[in-house]
């Protein structure tokens, strides 16, 4: 479950000082995140690798228990924005 205390309350642009973490962007290209994500470092590293893991769920697992912490991660994405 994702913890409303700890997930980012406030979006960050990504400006020139951090462009360079994101080699897909262009100069003009207006971008905000919210949370950071840490690649190969598993849901436990983070609120956000865990909002991640739990959002990225295949539909195959919809039948399983675990299928609730994916809706959770939905709610907790739209709640964000």
């Amino acid at each position: 479950m994702i913890s409303k205390d700890t997930f980012p309350k406030l979006f960050t642009e990504i400006d020139a000082s951090i462009r360079h973490h994101y080699w897909f962007l262009n100069e003009e290209d207006v971008c905000y995140s919210i949370g950071e994500h840490t690649a190969r470092k598993g849901y436990q590293h983070s609120t956000t690798n865990q909002l991640i893991s739990n959002f990225k769920k295949l539909i195959d697992r919809q039948a399983n228990a675990e299928w609730r912490y994916k809706q959770q991660a939905i709610s907790a994405a739209a709640e964000a924005f």
